[in-house]
């Protein structure tokens, strides 16, 4: 989405509801509908404010979240991350499939692992578990770290098993990441849509493999500290956030309704369309390789 967005002009056919003191807000008034192009252009210019939007009650279909999502850019393959079986049981919390999933409890981009980075996540709730038993999606603001690195010129990699294995480490001990292509890109590049210089973190091996441990651990826990994340609960069937993936990491939490309670969520997930989409990975020979199908290939054979 190349072009700055950012505008301090106030927004005419929507109301933004900060939530958190550097990234987030609540979206008042968008009409799903019937979406004006006006509208549509200020949500665009909203999440490039303020990096996370809830959405509350949007009620997207799978059809109308997809023809949403294409509205934005192209997309990455449609994503069902329920607790959910193909045969409609809850997916126990011991079985091989959670055990997968438990990357996404790790903070992180989604589609890190992808030779093109993405732009924008939009997630929606389709069945909710009780309210109390825990499920909230977390958002971290990566950008107070950029002026500490701007005058390092690293380069950052990651893969698919190497998230899978950063959230089921014992599992998942015998597994290789390095058994399938890692991405490399630089940790601090240009987010377009304001003009911010971003931190792009992917845990990877560019550095020595103590120096790069010792590095990760000190990024990530300096940008996760709590005053720097946003907690957000899913209040309604059919509530929605969009967020930037360049700006920020997130994750799902645990809970109690694991195991227990049916949580069906929904997530469309744009293509970065920016000059820094592809980092250091070649457009020409890469595009249209499935590594998250690698990755899942891979695991299949363990």
């Amino acid at each position: 989405m190349p072009g700055t967005l950012i505008s301090d002009a106030p927004f005419s056919t929507t109301t933004c509801k900060p939530l958190h003191p550097s990234l987030s807000a609540e979206v008042l008034g968008a009409d799903f509908n019937n979406m004006s192009e006006k509208q549509f252009q200020e949500s665009k210019g909203a999440i490039a404010k303020y990096i996370v939007l809830i959405f509350r009650k949007a009620n997207f279909t799978n059809e109308e979240h997809i023809a949403f999502s294409r509205g934005i850019g192209k997309l990455e393959d449609y994503t069902n991350v329920s607790n959910i079986s193909g045969e409609g049981q809850l997916i126990e919390p011991e079985s091989s499939r959670a055990k997968f999933s438990k990357g996404n409890n790790v903070f992180y981009n989604n589609g890190a692992f992808n030779w093109q980075r993405a732009s924008w996540s939009i997630l929606r709730s389709v069945q909710l578990p009780p309210l109390g038993t825990r499920g909230e999606t977390e958002y971290a603001d990566n950008e107070d770290l950029k002026n500490k690195l701007l005058k390092r010129d690293l380069v950052s990699c990651h893969s698919f098993l190497h998230l899978r294995k950063l959230g089921a480490p014992e599992y998942f001990k015998d597994l290789d990441p390095w058994s399938t292509p890692f991405t490399r890109f630089r940790l601090v590049s240009t987010h377009e849509p304001s003009g911010r210089n971003t931190l792009y973190t992917r845990d990877g091996k560019p550095l020595p493999e103590e120096e790069n441990r010792i590095l990760m651990k000190k990024l990530i826990e300096h940008v996760t500290r709590p005053e720097n994340v946003l907690s957000v609960d899913w209040h309604n069937n059919g509530d929605l956030i969009a967020w930037d993936n360049v700006s920020t990491l997130h994750r799902a939490t645990g809970g109690i309704f694991e195991g227990k309670y049916f949580r069906d969520m929904r997530r469309t997930t744009v293509k970065d369309d920016s000059a820094d989409a592809w980092g250091l990975n070649s457009h020409q020979e890469l595009e249209g390789q499935d590594l998250a199908g690698l990755g899942w290939n891979q695991q299949s054979k363990e």
